[in-house]
């Protein structure tokens, strides 16, 4: 007879819906607004330690960082025209964040909140459209 461990699972997820980032409890099956934004958030990255969450509001410029320790919330960054998909580079002290109307991915460093860009090129050399 083949016996399985439990499956891990997390006691929380976070999750967004229109301008708000909710907390989703996974032991009682309850969901709480935890942030409001100041407008429609499109992505959710926890940054290195786990202790907050970056997030990024799609129709305006801004990234935003909210602490779920001290429950702080901030607009650490101002990049391109639409804030869109994120990831965490390998490092771990900065995100990646694509422009939704534009070909720029900015770079934004979670300690000094320092924008860098970087324009997407194709094969040809030219801007991708």
């Amino acid at each position: 007879m083949t016996v399985f461990s439990p499956i891990a699972k997390a006691d929380a997820a976070y999750i967004t819906g229109g301008n708000t980032i909710y907390k989703w409890d996974t032991a009682s099956n309850t969901v709480t607004p935890v942030v409001n934004a100041v407008s429609s958030l499109d992505s959710l990255v926890f940054d290195a330690s786990g202790n907050s969450l970056i997030y990024s509001v799609i129709g305006t410029n801004l990234i935003g960082m909210f602490n779920l320790t001290t429950l702080s919330n901030s607009i650490i960054a101002n990049v391109g025209a639409g804030a869109a998909d994120m990831t965490l580079e390998p490092g771990g002290n900065t995100v990646l964040v694509s422009d939704a109307f534009t070909t720029t991915i900015s770079r934004v460093d979670l300690t000094t909140h320092a924008c860098d860009d970087i324009q997407c090129r194709n094969q040809t050399g030219r801007p991708s459209v």
